[in-house]
C-alpha cells in the first residue's frame, strides 16, 4: 500500500476503522516516525497505569467506538488533578493516624498523674529531689519493698508510680527497681495534668473529625477515578496504537509505504475501506510474500472453544491444517472414555455451566470445552454403566455394555488400544494429505508406509490375543516388513529406527483403560462409606421412640455423610483433572506427532472485531 504523507492520518484511520490488517514492518525507505501526538498520549498513558496499579484496577473496557482523543487528553489532565488530590488525602490521614497515636501515648502516660490531681510545674527537679515514673510489673508492695529504706516518696495511681528520689541515691534506687517495674518517660503538662489530658482528647477528637472528612473525600475520588481510568486508559491505548503505527511504514521523499497481511476474502472490503477516505491517492496491492504469513485461526463458536490448545502448542504455519476440528472430536472422546462415570459427567455438566455464565473469555472457551467433554463422559458412563462408581442409578439397576473390573477389563484394553489406533491413523492420514497438497510425494507415500506398519501392529496383535477375529500372524509381519522396507527406501535409516517409537505410542493410549479403573477404584472405595446403614440406625432409633440412641446416631451419620461427599468431591477433581492431563497429553505427544509442527506466528488485527470476522 503506497500513499501520500499528507494522506497518513487519514489513511491511519482508515486501516484502524477497518481492523483485520495485520501491520509488518516495511523494508522499503527509511524508518517511519510516530505522529506527534504519541508523545502526549503516552504521556498521559503512563500515569493512568500508575492510577490503576495505586487503586488496584483490572478491568478492561472493549472499545466499540473511538473517542475523540482532545476530549479524552482533557478527562485524563482532570483525571490526573484527581488523583493528585487523592493522594494529598491518603497522606494527609496517614499523617492524622500518626499523630492520634501520639495523643493517645501521651493521654495513657499523664493519666495517672491527672487521676492524682498534680501540676505539672511541680515535678521539676532540684538539687537533692528528682523525678521519676514507672510502670509497674507487679505489685505495689513488692515495689515498695525493694526501695525501702532509700529517700524517696512514692505515689501510686492505678498502675502507675511517681517517685520523689533524692539525687545522692537515685542510681541505686533505679537498680533496686528495675526488677519490678518498666521506666517511662515523665510527662509534661501546662498547668495540671487534667486539663492537659483534656485538652489532648478535644484535639484527638478534631483529629477523628478531620480524618472522617478526608476519607470520605478519598473514598469519593477512588469511585470517581474507579469509574473512569480504565476507559479513559484503554481509548488511549486504541490511540496510542494508532499515532505509532507509522513506525512500521517505509518513508521516501514524498510517500508512505505499508505494509502488511489481510485474510484474502476482505482484501476488497479494505479497497473499499481506503478508497472512501483517500480516494485514487492510494495505491492497494496483493504482493508476493517473502517470508511466513501470520496465523489466523477461524472457527465455528463451537469449535473455537478447543483453540486454546493448540495456542499452548503453537500455532499452525501456513503449511499445516488447523487441528482444533479434529481435537474438538478427539479430545471429548478420550477424556469421556478416562472419566466414564454418569454422575461425575453430569456434575462437570454443571460446573461447565457455571463457569460459563460467570466468566469471559479463557474461562468460557475452557468452559465449553468441558461442557462437551461433560457429555462425553456421560455417555461413556452408559457404555461403562457406572453413576458415581455404583452399578446402580437412584434404584435402577445399569447393565454396562463394558464393564471396567473383572472380566471386562480385556475388552477395555481392547477398546482403548482401538481408539489409539484409530487416533493415530488419523494423524498419518493429516499428514498425508498435507503433504500431497504441497507436492511432498515422498513423505506422502512415507505416511502411507507407516499407516501399513500400524494396521500390521494392530493384526498382528490380534492374532496373539484374540486369533478368533484375525489369526494370520504372516499377513501381518508382512504388512510390517512392506511399511519398513518403504520408509528405508523414501526417508532412510533414521525413519526405521523410529518404528518401535510407533508401537511405543499405540500402547500409551492404555492409559485410558489405567487411569479409567483407578478412577473406579477411587469412587468404589468412597462407596463402602457406611452412609446408608448410619441413616437406617438412626432411622431406626427415632422411631422406636429412642431420643438417646437418635442424638448420638445423629453424630456418625453426619461425619460418614461429609466423608462420603469430600471423597466424591476429590475423585471428581482428580478425575477431571487427571482426565484432561492426560487426554492433551495423547494429543501433543502421540498424535500431534504424526503430521503438525506448528511454528506459526499470530495473526494480530489493528483491531479486536473477532465477532465479525
Amino acid at each position: 500500500m503506497v500513499c501520500m504523507q499528507a494522506d497518513a492520518q487519514k489513511v491511519v484511520d482508515a486501516l484502524y476503522d477497518f481492523g483485520w490488517i495485520h501491520v509488518s514492518r516495511s523494508k522499503v525507505g527509511s524508518p517511519g516516525v510516530p505522529f506527534p501526538e504519541f508523545e502526549a498520549v503516552s504521556e498521559n498513558l503512563i500515569s493512568l497505569r500508575a492510577i490503576e496499579k495505586t487503586l488496584g484496577l483490572q478491568a478492561g473496557v472493549d472499545v466499540a467506538r473511538l473517542e475523540p482523543l482532545e476530549k479524552l487528553l482533557a478527562e485524563s489532565s482532570k483525571l490526573r488533578a484527581e488523583f493528585a488530590e487523592f493522594e494529598e488525602c491518603r497522606q494527609a490521614v496517614a499523617a492524622l493516624a500518626s499523630r492520634a497515636v501520639q495523643l493517645r501515648e501521651k493521654m495513657a502516660l499523664a493519666g495517672p498523674l491527672a487521676a492524682a490531681g498534680l501540676r505539672g510545674g511541680v515535678l521539676g527537679a532540684t538539687g537533692l529531689v528528682e523525678f521519676r515514673y514507672f510502670e509497674l510489673k507487679g505489685g505495689k508492695s513488692e515495689f515498695g519493698k525493694a526501695v525501702a529504706g532509700l529517700p524517696c516518696e512514692l505515689l501510686f495511681s492505678g498502675n502507675f508510680v511517681l517517685a520523689g528520689i533524692g539525687r545522692k541515691r537515685a542510681a541505686e534506687f533505679l537498680q533496686r527497681a528495675s526488677p519490678f517495674c518498666r521506666e517511662l518517660p515523665l510527662p509534661q503538662a501546662e498547668g495540671t495534668f487534667a486539663s492537659q489530658v483534656a485538652a489532648w482528647g478535644r484535639e484527638l477528637d478534631a483529629v477523628a473529625v478531620e480524618t472522617a472528612v478526608l476519607e470520605k473525600r478519598a473514598e469519593a475520588l477512588g469511585k470517581s477515578l474507579s469509574g473512569v481510568v480504565p476507559r479513559v486508559r484503554c481509548h488511549l491505548e486504541e490511540h496510542a496504537k494508532k499515532a505509532s503505527l507509522p513506525n512500521k511504514f517505509g518513508r521516501t521523499a514524498l510517500l508512505e509505504v505499508v505494509e502488511g497481511w489481510v485474510p484474502s476474502r476482505r482484501f476488497s472490503e479494505l479497497k473499499s475501506s481506503l478508497s472512501r477516505v483517500v480516494g485514487a491517492r492510494v495505491l492497494v496491492e496483493a504482493a508476493a510474500a517473502e517470508g511466513e504469513p501470520p496465523t489466523l485461526l477461524n472457527n465455528p463458536p463451537l469449535i473455537r472453544r478447543f483453540e486454546f490448545m493448540v495456542r499452548f502448542f503453537s500455532l499452525p504455519s501456513s503449511r499445516e491444517y488447523d487441528p482444533t476440528l479434529f481435537i474438538a472430536i478427539s479430545f471429548p472422546v478420550i477424556f469421556g472414555m478416562i472419566l466414564g462415570d454418569i454422575g461425575y459427567g453430569l456434575l462437570a455438566v454443571l460446573l461447565s455451566v457455571l463457569l460459563y455464565r460467570g466468566g469471559k473469555g479463557f474461562v468460557r472457551n475452557l468452559a465449553g470445552m468441558m461442557f462437551i467433554s461433560a457429555v462425553m463422559t456421560v455417555v461413556w458412563g452408559v457404555v461403562f454403566g457406572e453413576f458415581f462408581g455404583s452399578e446402580e442409578m437412584l434404584g435402577i439397576k445399569l447393565h454396562p455394555i463394558i464393564e471396567r473390573g473383572g472380566e471386562g477389563i480385556t475388552l477395555l484394553m481392547a477398546a482403548a488400544l482401538v481408539v489409539g489406533v484409530i487416533h493415530l491413523a488419523l494423524g498419518l492420514l493429516i499428514g498425508f494429505v498435507t503433504n500431497v497438497v504441497h507436492k511432498h510425494y515422498g513423505h506422502a507415500a512415507a505416511k502411507v508406509c507407516w499407516l501399513l506398519i500400524e494396521a500390521g501392529l494392530l493384526l498382528f496383535g490380534i492374532s496373539l490375543f484374540a486369533p478368533f477375529i484375525f489369526g494370520d500372524a504372516m499377513v501381518a509381519a508382512g504388512l510390517i516388513a512392506l511399511g519398513v522396507v518403504g520408509l528405508f527406501k523414501l526417508e532412510g535409516l533414521p525413519a526405521v529406527t523410529e518404528v518401535p517409537g510407533l508401537l511405543s505410542n499405540m500402547l500409551s493410549y492404555l492409559r485410558i483403560m489405567a487411569l479409567g479403573l483407578s478412577g473406579v477404584i477411587l469412587s468404589r472405595v468412597v462407596n463402602t462409606v457406611p452412609v446408608g446403614s448410619s441413616f437406617d440406625s438412626l432411622v431406626a432409633a427415632a422411631s422406636s421412640g429412642n431420643v438417646l440412641g437418635a442424638a448420638v446416631g445423629v453424630l456418625p451419620f453426619l461425619a460418614f455423610t461429609a466423608i462420603f461427599v469430600l471423597g466424591h468431591a476429590v475423585a471428581l477433581g482428580l478425575g477431571l483433572f487427571e482426565s484432561g492431563i492426560q487426554s492433551l497429553r495423547l494429543h501433543y505427544v502421540e498424535f500431534f506427532s504424526k503430521f503438525y509442527h506448528g511454528g506459526g506466528a499470530a495473526f494480530v488485527p489493528l483491531r479486536d472485531k473477532s465477532n465479525g470476522l
